[in-house]
């Protein structure tokens, strides 16, 4: 389990029922009724707020005024996240990086990653490089997955870890792809593209399809979405 996870556990344990509704009630404009009322501890919210990008592992600001403002005045839950940064800014002076150069956003740092990973910044930088051409770029066009990827990054949500190891990605590639990708859709996107390299010829839409439907994941929609060519 990566640090990330580690502290939304251990902060999920100091929320009491009256700061969960305090905190449900401060988000109404982002998380709606219907949803809300399926929320039940701090780990469910933590997992809803995620889907939204309104908390990441780098995106902490949301949390710490949620946490300021809806704990009654106390700071046990502030103190977890703090702490959390300040070991986490520590790691970073201490890692090596790689910076994209000539990049339209220079503020966009890969650190640590595997070179297969990282997209030729001319290319990437020249009109912008979508989805669907890195998807070809890295696969050597054997395997033609963009349509399914796409599909995936933006339908599969909360469940993609589940659906990830049901397809056999190592959890320590899953929380590297999240420590060094903010969105919900780049961590998918860019986990399917480890996924493609480590399996080459077994990466197939029936493969995912299977994932889909693997009883950890339990997403028979986008399964026969896949399965009748429906990409919407």
């Amino acid at each position: 389990m990566g640090d990330y996870r580690a502290m939304l556990i251990e902060l999920a344990s100091k929320i009491r029922p009256d700061d969960l509704r305090n905190m449900l009630f401060a988000l109404k404009e982002v998380i709606k009724k219907r949803e809300s009322e399926k929320i039940k501890t701090a780990i469910d919210l933590w997992d809803a707020l995620e889907d939204r990008e309104y908390i990441g592992r780098d995106n902490l600001e949301q949390l710490k005024h949620l946490l300021r403002s809806c704990m009654d005045g106390r700071t046990d839950g502030l103190r977890i996240v703090e702490d959390y940064e300040a070991k986490r800014a520590q790691q970073r002076q201490q890692l090596p990086f790689t910076e994209l150069p000539n990049s339209q956003s220079p503020q966009i740092v890969y650190v640590n990653l595997p070179p297969h990973l990282i997209p030729n910044p001319a290319q990437r930088t020249q009109n912008g490089m979508s989805y669907s051409d890195y998807a070809k770029q890295q696969t050597g066009n054997k395997t033609d997955l963009s349509k399914e990827i796409n599909f995936l990054t933006r339908n599969l949500g909360r469940n993609w870890r589940f659906f990830m190891r049901a397809l056999g990605v190592d959890d320590t590639v899953i929380e590297h792809v999240e420590g060094q990708y903010r969105t919900v859709r780049d961590q998918i996107y860019y986990c399917m593209q480890e996924w493609i390299q480590d399996q080459k010829q077994g990466a197939t839409k029936e493969r995912i399809i299977q994932a889909l439907r693997d009883s950890s994941v339990e997403r028979n929609d986008l399964a026969a979405g896949l399965e009748l060519g429906d990409y919407k």
